[in-house]
């Protein structure tokens, strides 16, 4: 595991002269995301993540919108630990630690309960069906705030989208949009994860992630910002004649939690399902921010010996039309 951490933290500091702001403390931020805490003990290693096709449980995240660039560091805590109960409840005291450590304690009581909901005693889900993990954590080594994605691919396909609304009546405000909008999904998607990005308890979105079921029209889904030729635009220049696979095409919708309302939406499209050499990635992202007025995101130099592959490139837009390209980058195996 320090090899690969090592890989990251070089690949960092290749980006440093492209990023917004200067990162400081990257290696123990990957520490505090993968390393188990003192106090678990009687743990198995051969844990398993899902964060990425190839295994590794971290990724960075380059984040280009119209004025700046930044950095966003996603890790699958204490991923090596190999019984789901152990995980489980360790995972929970990472996100504490980091919490504490950012200076975000106030948000622990929310995060947990979102833990709780997850094996409620009338929930046919118990721990042990998390053998993947619960939970994925992200932080930025400069931004506030802390964002926390909960695990909803064990719940069954109608339990998910129920588990889906118990966890966003938790966070959310009501809101006759949310629940006409998880409605209408419910016919076209499958749930895959439960987003939580906040400063505040009020300050940040709640965010569903999702795939479809079935090849069908955007206009569909109900959300008309997934119409927007500047996301059509989008699909077609990355994913082009081919044929892509719904299991790495991944929806999602935030909603603001001081509202409830709709905020934004995203695509994200898996790179190892596209097959494309670093090159090709290079002249389609170059491409994308010229096109959607968007800061250059540093490609050449993220790219460069093939430290990192393209984990995901994804598209976002707000309600007030405001654009970002994600790139997620992993370590990448020889």
């Amino acid at each position: 595991m320090l090899m690969h951490l090592n890989i990251l933290e070089k690949e960092i500091e290749l980006l440093r002269n492209s990023l917004s702001e200067k990162k400081t403390n990257v290696k123990k931020l990957f520490k505090d995301l993968l390393e188990t805490p003192s106090d678990i003990e009687n743990y198995w290693l051969g844990g398993v993540s899902d964060l990425n096709n190839n295994g590794m449980p971290l990724q960075l995240c380059i984040g280009a919108n119209k004025e700046n660039i930044k950095l966003r560091i996603i890790g699958d805590p204490v991923s090596a630990i190999f019984q789901p109960a152990i995980r489980f409840n360790a995972s929970k005291k990472v996100l504490e630690s980091i919490l504490s450590n950012r200076g975000l304690i106030h948000l622990n009581k929310v995060c947990i309960q979102l833990f709780s909901l997850l094996i409620e005693e009338n929930s046919n889900i118990s721990i042990n069906d998390f053998y993947r993990g619960a939970c994925w954590i992200g932080v930025s080594p400069e931004q506030p705030g802390i964002a926390l994605y909960i695990d909803m691919m064990p719940f069954a396909d109608n339990e998910s989208w129920n588990m889906v609304i118990k966890c966003l009546s938790f966070l959310l405000p009501e809101s006759n949009f949310l629940e006409e909008t998880i409605n209408n999904l419910r016919s076209y998607a499958i749930p895959a994860s439960i987003g939580f990005e906040a400063v505040t308890e009020k300050k940040g979105r709640a965010k569903v992630y999702w795939r479809l079921k079935h090849p069908v029209q955007l206009e569909k889904l109900g959300i008309d910002l997934f119409k927007h030729p500047d996301i059509i635009y989008f699909l077609q220049k990355v994913i082009g004649r081919r044929e892509m696979n719904l299991s790495g095409t991944v929806f999602n919708t935030g909603f603001s939690l001081a509202t409830g309302e709709l905020e934004d939406v995203k695509i994200d499209l898996c790179g190892h399902c596209l097959h494309q050499s670093s090159q090709d990635w290079k002249n389609v992202i170059h491409d994308l921010t010229t096109k959607l007025g968007l800061q250059k995101l540093p490609v050449d130099v993220a790219l460069k010996d093939d430290i990192c592959d393209v984990a995901f490139l994804g598209m976002g837009l707000t309600v007030n039309g405001d654009k970002r390209l994600n790139l997620y980058l992993k370590n990448n195996l020889h």
